[in-house]
């Protein structure tokens, strides 16, 4: 497989993969399905266009959910969790950073729109593959990468949504039908889809490390069963990524999301900069943040001799308020030094140290867990309770993955401490605020998708 990097030798296959993309909705079941069939087509007649949609898949989640821009997963939930303070004036963010998201959000919309049209760009890979004359083993693999893509998409809408449509294909009368399933059924198909990509994707990667691999979708497939309480099945899925031999923790924080990285599983490829290095910068000069910051409160959960606070914030002081901007994306050289990175090693230690945990294998959860403290310049814990091991997981989890992909505001939700941890900072703070609303525009176009509770 050709190295991402060479993207001029793609220009002629981007630019066809595009007119695929571009009959994607503003909403997921506004679709024109007979010019997507007639496009589908010439897509998939040549290995090189094939490959390129798929290329293409990769590009718009950079571009959207999956980036660090001011409207993706990583903004939006640091706003709506304990750890971003807003820095500009904008109702639609600061309903976010407020906890009062309301189903005319523009964000909200955005936001439901991006996860879509990744599904639907998705599904139109899957079933132009289905009918290709392509080389049965690149179909195989790249039908895989797409139902990779649509797991990783689902597994977010879940788990920031509850009950969402399930959209497995482009028809686009079956589309403008679909209401919300049970949480079950989409995890069913997530698991589903992450176990074929097991099977089908390659083991290796050629070049940087921004395809999917088998690692990628063990690695995914681990969170899930994280997420999905089953300890055992979590431990496992982790455990291969651990042992595998192309895998290594970086040395030290500032390494972690170079291109280089052997830490990392899964990056997103781009010619410029991460967007998290601009989303999140602070500039004396401009008198404070571009956008946003970590809050004081979060700052202060932080040792002082912690290497990621040394490492990943950024204290800038004007005009004598100090401000923590995320520090983890370095530069903005051309070409990067640094990609947006979604899955990464120092993540599966600590699903097995918390599978671990709930399973009674203390001092294995422990092992586990400081593996992750040495390298972020800290002393070993001891083997304790098990809620004190727990809250230390958690502890660790905050400090290592914030401002990446939305785990600070999952984590908070999946293991019942939202309410805990919010209350005290959102004065009209209600459980039900844990969920964000469907979209107003998504009720109107079907009545029949119920709406989460909203507060006042």
């Amino acid at each position: 497989m050709q190295n991402l990097l060479d993207m001029k030798s793609w220009n002629n296959y981007i630019s066809v993969a595009i007119l695929l993309i571009l009959l994607g909705c503003d909403d997921f079941v506004e679709v024109d399905q007979p010019h997507t069939e007639l496009v589908r087509a010439s897509v998939f007649e040549e290995p090189g266009t094939a490959e390129a949609a798929v290329v293409e898949l990769y590009r718009s989640i950079w571009q959207g959910f999956a980036g660090g821009n001011q409207s993706s997963l990583t903004a939006l939930t640091g706003l709506s969790s304990d750890e971003l303070d807003l820095f500009i004036s904008n109702k639609e963010y600061q309903a976010f950073n407020e906890n009062e998201v309301l189903p005319n959000n523009l964000e909200i919309a955005s936001l439901w729109t991006d996860f879509y049209r990744t599904i639907y760009q998705a599904n139109a890979i899957i079933e132009g593959l289905a009918t290709s004359n392509i080389h049965p083993a690149l179909s195989q693999q790249l039908r895989a990468e797409a139902l990779f893509i649509r797991a990783y998409a689902y597994f977010i809408m879940v788990n920031i949504w509850g009950e969402v449509p399930l959209v497995t294909g482009t028809d686009y009368l079956v589309n403008t039908a679909l209401v919300r399933v049970p949480v079950d059924e989409v995890y069913d198909l997530v698991i589903q889809d992450l176990r074929e990509c097991q099977a089908s994707l390659p083991e290796g990667y050629l070049g940087d490390r921004v395809r999917a691999n088998q690692s990628a979708a063990t690695a995914l497939l681990a969170r899930v069963y994280l997420y999905l309480e089953d300890w055992n099945n979590a431990e496992i899925e982790a455990s291969k990524v651990i042992d595998s031999d192309l895998y290594a923790l970086e040395p030290e924080p500032n390494l972690v999301f170079r291109t280089s990285s052997r830490e990392a599983i899964l990056q997103l490829w781009h010619s410029s900069y991460p967007r998290e290095y601009v989303t999140f910068r602070i500039s004396a000069a401009l008198g404070g943040p571009i956008f946003a910051s970590l809050t004081p409160t979060f700052i202060q959960t932080f040792s002082a001799d912690d290497l990621r606070y040394i490492d990943w914030v950024a204290k800038v002081d004007v005009s004598g308020t100090e401000y923590f901007g995320v520090w983890k994306y370095k530069s903005n050289d051309r070409p990067p030094i640094d990609y947006s990175t979604v899955l990464r090693l120092a993540e599966q230690y600590l699903i097995r140290a918390e599978a671990r945990v709930q399973q009674d294998k203390l001092a294995e959860a422990v092992s586990d867990l400081n593996i992750i403290r040495a390298r972020a310049g800290l002393p070993d814990l001891l083997v304790g309770e098990k809620s004190e091991l727990l809250e230390a997981i958690y502890l660790e989890r905050k400090h290592e993955l914030f401002a990446e992909q939305g785990h600070r505001w999952l984590d908070l939700k999946r293991t019942g401490r939202v309410d805990e941890v919010m209350s005290p900072l959102r004065p009209s703070w209600g459980s039900e605020d844990s969920l964000y609303p469907i979209p107003e525009s998504q009720i109107i176009s079907n009545p029949e998708i119920i709406q989460n509770p909203v507060g006042s």
